[in-house]
Formats: C-alpha cells, sequence, structure tokens
C-alpha cells in the first residue's frame, strides 16, 4: 500500500509503502494494521517519536498530571 501521510504535529509530507498485516472488524471498532515496508529512515524515527510523546501525554493524562488536551513543556 502506498501512503502519503503528516503527523499532526509536523508540516512534512511522508511517503512511505506498507503491507497490511491485520484487517479486523469488530463490534466495538474496526482496526488495521501496517507494516512499513518502505520508509526513510528519518521519517520511521519522526514516527517513532511521536508515538512514544503521545502515548507519554496519553499516559499523563491518566494519571490526572497533565489536564485533557493541555500540552507538554519541551
Amino acid at each position: 500500500v502506498g501512503l502519503e501521510l503528516m503527523l499532526p504535529d509536523g508540516n512534512d509530507v511522508i511517503w512511505a509503502v506498507a503491507e497490511v498485516i491485520r484487517n479486523e472488524k469488530a463490534v466495538l471498532s474496526d482496526g488495521v494494521a501496517l507494516r512499513f515496508v518502505r520508509i526513510a529512515e528519518t521519517d520511521r524515527e519522526r514516527i517513532r517519536q511521536y508515538v512514544d510523546d503521545r502515548r507519554g501525554r496519553d499516559q499523563a493524562e491518566l494519571r490526572g498530571v497533565v489536564a485533557p488536551g493541555a500540552t507538554r513543556a519541551a
């Protein structure tokens, strides 16, 4: 699958090729999982950093450390 995407906090387009490794329909939500098979290493790192940052914000919100919708200081 050819992909062209932008991260919510970025301005640059990421181009990649991925394969579908899971495609499920569920009662509460549908889900698709992709594995990147061709992507620039810098883009892979940008995605990894975004996911890590997002995971940290989500966990902080669950603990009540950061108000929902607030941003963390860099």
